[in-house]
């Protein structure tokens, strides 16, 4: 489900960074930058909503109910992807402008961030259950959903 969030902003990052860099130097393309950028946040939080309230009836379809605590985490990776796509967003303008101390500094956060997630805990408590190491193919389906 996570994945279906991530192709779409990979799809639109494809987009950006030509539509960037064509219009960088001019301004009246910093212009259409900034409409852009605006036009992008609303839609990719437009889109976290709607699959934030998709997902619990996708993920039903798609593994078996003895899975239910595995919806507790699809807010959170889909969060994760969309501010992952806020972060290749100006990471572009970033790097036009040779600023690699700021995008080093928020590589560094981001891994600070991934130290103590507040999905860890229900993770844990999700993988520690026994239900969890069966063979099965819906335990290969749950692992390529998250």
């Amino acid at each position: 489900i996570g994945m279906l969030i991530g192709i779409l902003h990979e799809s639109l990052a494809k987009i950006w960074n030509p539509f960037f860099y064509e219009r960088v130097s001019s301004t009246k393309g910093m212009a259409q930058i900034s409409t852009f950028r605006f036009s992008y946040i609303l839609f990719s939080i437009f889109v976290l909503i709607v699959m934030y309230f998709i997902a619990p009836f996708i993920f039903l379809l798609l593994v078996d109910e003895s899975y239910n605590e595995g919806r507790k985490i699809i807010p959170y990776i889909l969060l994760a992807y969309t501010l992952e796509s806020f972060r290749k967003l100006y990471v572009v303008d970033l790097f036009y402008h040779s600023k690699v101390e700021i995008i080093a500094f928020i590589g560094i956060l981001g891994a600070i961030a991934h130290l103590f997630p507040p999905i860890q805990r229900h993770w844990h408590s999700y993988v520690s259950q026994p239900h969890f190491f069966k063979s099965s193919s819906v335990d290969s389906r749950l692992v390529q959903i998250l």
